[in-house]
């Protein structure tokens, strides 16, 4: 596993009990109770707060590179985030081969040439 440089926060957050359990941190700053998906309190869906963790997270990652190259970082940026919960098939390796050769370059999908550079944050 690849080692950080520099650890800038650490968490513990102990969860009991999956889905109708509850999870919480040691100095007891965070104590959540958990409940199943499809469940009307927002607070306790984990899919629900995992698209606000995840969002959040995604959004301060912008802001924190829109400061490196020197662009603007507009504070009502939005980040819309959906979460599924659901199975997937299964795949077999051979079929995972398969749609890894058949993938379309990033720079190709995006029409963009492969030398192409990020200016700036839209």
């Amino acid at each position: 596993m690849t080692q950080l440089e520099k650890v800038l926060y650490t968490t513990a957050i102990h969860t009991v009990g999956a889905r109708n359990g509850t999870s919480c941190n040691d100095d007891g700053e965070l104590d959540i109770k958990l409940l199943s998906p499809g469940t009307r309190a927002a607070r306790g869906n984990p899919e629900r707060r995992f698209a606000v963790v995840w969002s959040g997270c995604f959004l301060e990652a912008i802001k924190v590179v829109a400061g490196e190259i020197k662009s603007n970082y507009v504070p009502t940026s939005l980040v819309a985030a959906e979460v599924d919960l659901g199975s997937m098939p299964v795949v077999s390796h051979r079929t995972r081969q398969r749609r890894r050769r058949q993938r379309q370059p990033l720079h190709e999908a995006m029409g963009r040439r492969k030398d192409a550079h990020v200016t700036g944050v839209a």
